[in-house]
């Protein structure tokens, strides 16, 4: 696992809700599936449902804790093309150099945030908000360590707003006129989510145009 990867998983670890933050703190259904998983993984649903003894209820709640804990990066999901059943594997159990509590989520975040003003040179708070998915609360902190240490600047740029800008390095700003033809999940896309669905409102948009930009 590269460290791009370790900074990326620990930065959207901390973006789920504290109850998942450690094994110590899952719910009982959480706990009986990661249990599971430890012993037989990789393991699929089928198997985990026949090692959970078949109780209809739990076996409609396997998923769903499987996700959370996917999110947490507690599980992860063998996806391979040769069949449709994935095996699910402890995570700490098949990378167990990998420790994502040793890294404050701020120092991770803020570091993932400085690439993005580095591509992006100029974003609003809201920008960042729809690129990140974190809450305001949680962007302005991040702006104002970023400001404090000098990786990032206020300004405001008429007709967008305030924000912040990175320090850009001597390079030629004469790019050639071109257009690129974006997905909807790319990162230029994702931060004016808000401001595309203002503008294109429930049509289906699959790809945008960014044309001289």
């Amino acid at each position: 696992m590269t460290k791009d990867t370790v900074i990326a998983a620990r930065m959207r670890r901390q973006a789920l809700d504290q109850p998942l933050q450690s094994k110590r703190e899952l719910n009982e259904i959480q706990q009986r599936v990661l249990d599971v998983v430890q012993e037989i993984g990789p393991a699929d649903t089928d198997q985990m449902k026949e090692e959970l003894d078949g109780d209809p209820l739990l076996k409609k709640q396997i998923m769903p804790a499987l996700h959370r804990m996917q999110e947490a990066f507690l599980v992860f999901e063998e996806q391979t093309e040769t069949t449709w059943e994935h095996g699910w594997s402890d995570f700490e159990s098949e990378w167990p150099e990998i420790d994502l509590e040793r890294r404050l989520w701020e120092e991770a975040a803020s570091e993932v945030l400085s690439r993005f003003f580095d591509a992006m040179v100029f974003a609003t708070l809201d920008q960042v908000r729809d690129w990140s998915g974190w809450s305001a609360a949680k962007v302005r902190k991040l702006l104002a360590s970023m400001e404090a240490n000098g990786k990032i600047q206020a300004a405001t740029v008429e007709g967008v707003g305030e924000g912040g800008i990175a320090e850009l390095p001597d390079v030629d700003l004469n790019v050639a006129r071109k257009t690129l033809m974006n997905h909807r999940s790319d990162f230029l896309a994702t931060a004016y989510a808000f401001e595309h669905k203002e503008r294109y409102g429930d049509l289906e948009v699959l790809q945008y145009l960014l044309i001289d930009g």
